[in-house]
């Protein structure tokens, strides 16, 4: 990729409205159930496809009453549905504080480790279900995502720079090309420490379009819900460079999805 075309997110979100990190304000409340469901799934289990079972299928206890179609029109105008006691709680926070809450920041905040819990009786972490995300500590947690989550991504950005550089250092002296190299470490992740938007990003600083494919959705998903984090951490580091034309394409993408969606 040439290096000309990364960090292109000033003027891409100039020329597109989907790309502001307050587009969310715009959806319909149906919309922003759904969307809020398929945060906290995605989170949960791991899952960034929304055609997967995973998020395709109905949960009652979460869902409400089974009604006809998809898993999502089940949840749409069901107000007995969790996803509308978190966006009740989301607007509450909403009218407090005089702005627009990012509903995906909202659920990430309660995944991150500034959310702090504490060993259940079994000595395990518990389990974070959707009742834990409209719950009266969650507005402060939300905050305080916004405000420490840039240095979290900072840190994170760090660490994978380190072992990124380590781990090229020593694939030197390996009979690969230099393209292989790069492909090899960047898909190293037994002793690579990078998230795939990081991977993403570094894959094309360094041109490496394979690996710019393959982390691409993961790290388009990651960016999409976490945008005003990953830009106040790029200001402070110089790293428009993260911001791939590939990604915001995505990112794009993703919002138009639940712009357009209709249960």
């Amino acid at each position: 990729m040439d290096g000309s075309r990364i960090g292109m997110m000033p003027n891409a979100v100039g020329e597109n409205k989907d790309l502001t990190a307050d587009w969310s304000a715009d959806l319909s409340d149906d919309q922003k159930a759904a969307y809020i469901r398929y945060q906290y799934i995605s989170l949960s289990e791991n899952v960034i496809d929304w055609d997967d079972p995973a998020h395709v299928r109905h949960i009652k206890k979460w869902d409400g009453p089974r009604k006809n179609g998809s898993a999502y029109s089940e949840v749409r105008n069901n107000n007995s549905a969790v996803w509308y006691e978190i966006l009740r709680r989301i607007k509450a926070t909403e009218a407090e504080m005089g702005c627009h809450v990012l509903p995906a920041a909202w659920v990430h905040a309660h995944f991150s480790p500034l959310a702090e819990r504490r060993l259940n009786a079994y000595r395990s972490l518990p389990e974070i279900r959707p009742s834990s995300l409209h719950q009266p500590y969650s507005a402060k947690l939300y905050t305080t995502y916004i405000s420490s989550g840039p240095a979290l991504l900072i840190n994170k950005y760090e660490l994978a720079a380190d072992t990124i550089n380590l781990r090229l250092n020593g694939a030197s002296k390996l009979p690969l090309s230099d393209t292989d190299k790069l492909i090899y470490v960047l898909g190293d992740e037994a002793y690579v420490t990078a998230t795939p938007f990081f991977r993403h990003a570094f894959a094309a600083k360094f041109g490496c379009i394979d690996a710019v494919e393959q982390y691409l959705w993961a790290a388009a998903i990651d960016f999409e819900a976490n945008q005003v984090l990953y830009e106040r951490a790029a200001n402070s580091v110089g790293g428009a460079w993260w911001f791939t034309e590939p990604l915001i394409a995505a990112v794009s993408e993703i919002r138009t999805h639940w712009r357009c969606y209709r249960g």
